[in-house]
């Protein structure tokens, strides 16, 4: 028998891998390549894992969803939603195919700060 909490993971990864047009076709719009795309979903797996699931809480695959949104005349960006609350927004950019690209810089940054190492402060003699 499967643990519950290993298989709302693997949903959700495949989840994502779909939002990120790595297994869903056609794919979005996206200068992403899919190793990228791939490594965009990893990313994401582990942020909304670390920040908005436990034991207790499973995210249910189907509440995720991305929302390309348009700021201002010329930038867009996405969204991505836990149901209807924004947990993560992407950078903005000019182009709806960069705004994929968006969203990992910010992912990857934010994904950065959560997994660094403090540095040890030097001992006082």
């Amino acid at each position: 028998m499967s643990n519950p909490t290993t298989r709302n993971t693997v949903d959700l990864y495949s989840r994502l891998l779909q939002l990120t047009g790595v297994t869903f076709t056609p794919s979005i719009e996206s200068t992403l390549t899919k190793p990228q795309k791939r490594q965009l979903a990893n990313n994401l797996l582990f942020l909304l894992l670390h920040n908005y699931g436990s034991e207790e809480r499973y995210i249910k695959p189907s509440n995720v969803h991305f929302v390309l949104d348009k700021e201002g005349r010329k930038m867009v960006r996405y969204h991505v939603l836990i149901r209807e609350e924004s947990v993560i927004q992407g950078a903005p950019v000019h182009k709806r195919e960069e705004a994929l690209a968006g969203l990992r810089a910010v992912v990857e940054r934010a994904v950065f700060v959560q997994t660094r190492l403090e540095p040890k402060e030097p001992e006082s003699s």
